[in-house]
């Protein structure tokens, strides 16, 4: 499969007019494809999180949502 990047000719992401849309600059619609992977930094080490990374890449995936904070109640709870 050939994944191309996002192609940023049609200039910055910006929020459209309604507020409701990720656009580029020039009107262009803008898709927001990919996964949540809250526990990534978390659970994965360098070398598991690239193997996971490069799986996302070849299935097209342009976004990476994720959290980098300590979760207090875990640690209070183990």
């Amino acid at each position: 499969m050939d994944c191309a990047s996002v192609d940023f000719n049609h200039g910055k992401l910006v929020v459209d007019t309604s507020k409701r849309h990720i656009v580029f600059e020039d009107g262009t619609p803008f898709l927001y494809f990919g996964d949540t992977a809250w526990e990534l930094f978390h659970r994965l080490d360098k070398e598991n999180a690239e193997i996971y990374f490069e799986n996302r890449r070849e299935r097209c995936h342009i976004i990476k949502q994720g959290y980098n904070f300590k979760n207090v109640y875990a640690t209070r709870c183990a």
